[in-house]
């Protein structure tokens, strides 16, 4: 198998690029590895994953994005799948930001009860706002 994050010649960067000349995020090197046409939403790929690719790609520092996302594009490829595919896929990702990213958030100000909610919340159908 390909170690991605030991590929230097192509350095994963922000936002998206006309072309691979001009530089490639982490979908582009999706399509790229699938042998697509240079794009950032590539066929091949689940367009909830995807989302969630380019967000952590246009967040993360240079150096974190090519250790961390590199190696996720041959996992990325092929996981287009149906429409009930996405939507578990998306429910999948909301809830773990439910459970692990919003308590964060939350202690951050003060509200460590609400925290402790968020990390036993078993269902999106359980969280009130």
């Amino acid at each position: 198998m390909i170690d991605f994050a030991g590929i230097t010649e192509v350095r994963l960067s922000h936002g998206s690029h006309a072309s691979a000349a001009e530089g490639m995020c982490f979908m582009e090197m999706v399509a790229w590895f699938n042998g697509e046409e240079h794009s950032d939403k590539p066929a091949c790929a689940c367009p909830v994953l995807g989302g969630y690719g380019i967000t952590l790609n246009d967040n993360m520092q240079a150096d974190v994005r090519d250790r961390l996302l590199k190696p996720m594009v041959p996992l990325i490829a092929g996981t287009r799948g149906t429409l009930d595919d996405q939507i578990r896929r998306a429910e999948f990702l909301a809830m773990w930001s439910i459970n692990k990213i919003v308590p964060i958030a939350l202690r951050l100000v003060g509200l460590d009860r609400h925290a402790i909610a968020c990390e036993a919340a078993t269902r999106l159908s359980v969280i009130r706002i």
